[in-house]
């Protein structure tokens, strides 16, 4: 990545699949390895540039701690915002971290052999950690849902989201909204036999789902 707008610099990065073996599958992020100098230079507006031309579901900006290599500051944009929080992103950055041979420009000394890696946003804070068989799992907090009520207004808006994106014939069976930092996310349970059957129209359900930031859903 070449920053035009300030003094030039290369940022070494990574898109990787979640979930899946194939380059075809699972759930993509980009992983930005940026040394704490380049980071403390780039500005929120410079990040969302960087993740429009990059272009996946997220993007991930790592940051080492020098005096700890299994410690990382972490950033999360889409291409419109900074997001709190994902887990898929954080889950492909610390199989990532891992796996980097010294000769790689994402190798961050340390990490190669550490067996847990901290993941510290600028509000929650996730940990990697290697398991059997080469696998990787992550670890977050508990999030508390409070139930919402069905008159809610935020209510309202999610189930005209999902009749929008799902069809009006699929029944929403729970609506909760998540607290402390996790006030910006929202569990929503649908009453089908076969979730991966549901033929969702995604642009559909993000053109509505981006109202709702104003309501903290």
């Amino acid at each position: 990545i070449n920053l035009l707008a300030m003094a030039p610099v290369k940022l070494p990065f990574a898109i990787l699949n979640a979930f899946s073996t194939a380059l075809h599958g699972g759930n993509p992020a980009a992983i930005i390895l940026t040394p704490p100098e380049e980071n403390a230079a780039l500005t929120d507006d410079q990040c969302l540039s960087i993740a429009r031309n990059l272009n996946q579901p997220m993007q991930m900006f790592i940051t080492p701690r020098g005096d700890d290599p299994g410690t990382f500051g972490v950033r999360w944009y889409t291409q419109v915002r900074e997001n709190k929080l994902c887990g898929h992103a954080t889950l492909a950055a610390t199989g990532m971290l891992f796996g980097q041979e010294q000769n790689s420009a994402l190798f961050v000394p340390g990490a190669d052999k550490a067996t847990t890696i901290s993941f510290n946003g600028v509000v929650n804070s996730l940990s990697g950690t290697k398991v059997e068989d080469g696998k990787v799992q992550i670890a977050l907090a508990a999030a508390k849902i409070d139930e919402l009520n069905r008159e809610d207004p935020r209510a309202v808006k999610l189930r005209a989201a999902v009749a929008a994106a799902c069809g009006a014939d699929v029944v929403v069976s729970y609506l909760g909204v998540g607290t402390g930092p996790y006030a910006a996310y929202c569990l929503v349970e649908l009453d089908v036999e076969d979730l991966g059957a549901v033929n969702v129209n995604y642009t559909a359900l993000v053109r509505r789902i981006s109202r709702l930031s104003s309501d903290n859903c």
